[in-house]
């Protein structure tokens, strides 16, 4: 073997041996423990606010649709509106509020109030008025007796979240 072929032998191996050394690692494995936690704010700094949009002008024997919307008094968090209830129909004189009934629509007989309305909406803060997707109708029957006491009367729908 030619002195150049020796150097070039022993040279590869060292170089095949320092670069096998280079990537072989050994490690002892070990189990372990931890936690994190972050505090949240203790307090939200807003509120909901629900609203009714009920028909104006309504006689005996008429009805409209009604729609609700909320607002976020909240400058940091987003709120929620899984549902509402109206929870009563209020009059600001003494107009008779049996007379009144929220349904689903024109054609229904059968009450909500007190019934969950499924809404489902995040309300962003900031305190903008968000449409909420599900609404109502509000009936005025039209019964035998003197309805007069109901002239010129503010239909309140109380509502409340669910």
């Amino acid at each position: 073997m030619r002195t150049s072929t020796k150097i070039t032998a022993v040279v590869g191996g060292a170089a095949l041996t320092l670069a096998t050394a280079g990537v072989a690692f050994a490690y002892w494995t070990q189990n372990g423990t931890g936690s994190g936690n972050a505090v949240n704010a203790s307090a939200k700094d807003g509120a909901i606010t629900l609203t009714a949009t009920v028909p104006a002008g309504l006689a005996p024997g008429t009805g409209g649709a009604v729609s609700f919307a909320a607002s976020n008094s909240s400058t940091t968090t987003d709120g929620y509106v899984a549902s509402l209830k109206v929870t009563s129909i209020t009059a600001n004189q003494s107009c008779s509020v049996a007379d009144f009934s929220f349904v689903s629509d024109s054609a229904s007989t059968t009450s909500l109030v007190n019934t969950a309305i499924t809404e489902n909406t995040i309300i962003p803060a900031g305190g903008a008025s968000t449409a909420l997707p599900t609404g109502g109708y509000l009936k005025f029957a039209n019964s035998a007796s003197n309805q007069d006491n109901c002239k010129g009367a503010t239909i309140t729908l109380n509502l409340t979240s669910v």
